[in-house]
């Protein structure tokens, strides 16, 4: 049944690194060289917002929810509202240094940011797509009865770049999370 990479173990999926799981807060694209400091200016003050806080994954899913599958993620299942102000602690931090507003999705106006996930593979191929739309049908991946419970005590600002083989991330700064109550 199926071709090659219909499993989801096979050549359909590249699965991420295991050094690289992170959540994104806020994409930023191509920032020009002469405006990398005003994004470090709007990481650390956000960042001396927020105390660190209990982060927890839990759920599965996929993106685009419509289409064929590219992306198999875990959901941030606690913490959320902690993810969230501290996302629009860093979207104040950014506009106020002239960042337009995240719009996420390719940046239309209009739409929405994606839920809050970990990254855990990029879907290669139609075949592996339907391979993990079936274990997430029939319930197989969501009985995962363990909570991975991720301590968040800084942001990054994280250069990525994409290669082939999957992207590189190089952390080029970090803000440790000092707000009140930490």
């Amino acid at each position: 049944m199926g071709g090659p990479g219909a499993d989801a173990r096979g050549a359909g999926v590249r699965w991420v690194d295991a050094a690289n799981p992170h959540v994104t807060l806020r994409f930023l694209g191509n920032v020009p060289p002469e405006r990398l400091e005003a994004v470090r200016e709007a990481g650390r003050e956000a960042a001396r917002r927020r105390p660190p806080f209990l982060m927890t994954l839990g759920g599965f899913g996929t993106f685009p929810p419509r289409g064929p599958a590219r992306v198999f993620w875990a959901g941030v299942a606690g913490g959320l509202p902690e993810c969230a102000r501290l996302a629009e602690y860093l979207d104040e931090a950014l506009a106020a240094r002239g960042f337009a507003a995240d719009h996420e999705a390719g940046g239309r106006p209009g739409s929405r940011r994606p839920a809050f996930h970990v990254t855990l593979a990029r879907i290669k191929s139609a075949e592996a797509g339907l391979a993990i739309a079936r274990a997430l049908d029939s319930r197989i991946v969501p009985k995962v009865d363990k909570e991975i419970g991720i301590s968040v005590y800084n942001v990054e600002q994280i250069d990525s770049d994409l290669r082939p083989g999957g992207p590189i991330y190089t952390v080029m700064e970090s803000f440790p999370l000092t707000g009140p109550g930490s």
